[in-house]
């Protein structure tokens, strides 16, 4: 369903403020340093003060933003923390708290989308938006390097990206399903623009499914290694992520025609292997509080419309980049 007028006004005037608090900032986005040019304070690793994730709070010393997990560079924790500031904003803009079920996903919604825009500046999405022409391996490459540079999630960045490259689609399957049956299960999956997977959270991979046999050759991947072939009669780049793979389609329809589109439905003869592990960040360890609960995050690492673009800066991005912690 698309955004009513005012969730769409909401969503262009909280893009435009995390491209300000971000003004300035190399990546990994220092949230430390975009609270406090909010103002607030910070608190990581307050779990057992903390019934959720992360918080917004307010005491007599002002506005505080508390997470529960104590390793600031972790991805999880790192959304977490940009959604409750984004709870901050809202509550600055004058937007009144939910009062029903569906204002409260409503408000949840736009938290995650300025959490995405927040931690994955228009740059990295601009430098990911340039790679679709040349298949789904250099989506699948940028995108993992962008996670990787930015230190959000794949899911975090796959949302990110999925109004901005119409022509793509993500997703995660665990190679761990519950059921001996089952060959894997779809942990989430990004189709903005076109069904490719056409399968939602949770679903379970079956033994004649058309995935089975794709997942049966990852499983026998490296961790980082990366394969690349045809899935569901699209061309797809997948990487294994230790348990888990990560998949991009790319739709060539959306792109430009395509004459190979009848080819095998799938091949995933192995290219080349790379490594896609983020580097460690230290932690950064607060005094515990006493205040106010103001909201509490969703356990998600869901954004969603991208507005911004910024392909032409992408090869500077990318050299500044390279000195990143």
């Amino acid at each position: 369903m698309a955004p009513d007028r005012d969730t769409t006004r909401l969503m262009q005037r909280l893009a435009g403020d995390a491209i300000t608090l971000t003004a300035g900032l190399r990546t990994p986005i220092d949230l430390d340093v975009v609270a406090e040019r909010l103002g607030l304070q910070t608190a990581w690793g307050e779990s057992r003060i903390l019934p959720a994730e992360g918080q917004l709070l307010r005491g007599a010393a002002g506005w505080t933003v508390a997470v529960a997990d104590s390793k600031a560079g972790r991805p999880r924790a790192r959304f977490t923390m940009a959604h409750e500031i984004g709870h901050y904003l809202l509550e600055t803009y004058g937007i009144p708290r939910p009062a029903t079920e569906g204002d409260y996903w409503r408000t949840e919604e736009l938290c995650h989308y300025f959490a995405g825009h927040l931690l994955v500046p228009p740059v990295a999405v601009g430098w990911v938006a340039e790679a679709p022409s040349s298949g789904p391996l250099e989506v699948l490459r940028r995108a993992a390097l962008a996670a990787k540079r930015t230190a959000v999630s794949p899911q975090a960045l796959s949302h990110r990206l999925g109004d901005e490259i119409h022509c793509c689609a993500f997703s995660e399957i665990s190679l761990r399903p519950p059921s001996p049956r089952a060959r894997g299960v779809i942990r989430w999956s990004v189709e903005k623009n076109f069904s490719w997977l056409g399968m939602g959270p949770r679903s379970h991979v079956r033994a004649d499914h058309y995935l089975a046999p794709a997942l049966a050759a990852l499983r026998e991947a490296a961790p980082g290694e990366i394969r690349t072939g045809y899935l569901n009669g699209l061309p797809a780049a997948a990487v294994r992520r230790f348990e888990t793979i990560w998949l991009v389609g790319l739709e060539p329809a959306l792109l430009e025609r395509d004459p190979d589109r009848n080819l095998a439905q799938l091949c995933f003869p192995v290219l080349r292997s790379d490594r896609v592990g983020a580097p460690p960040l230290p932690s950064a360890p607060h005094p515990g509080i006493e205040c106010e609960v103001i909201s509490g995050a969703a356990t998600g690492s869901r954004s969603s419309v991208a507005v911004a673009q910024a392909a032409d800066h992408g090869a500077r991005w990318v050299a500044s980049s390279q000195g990143s912690a």
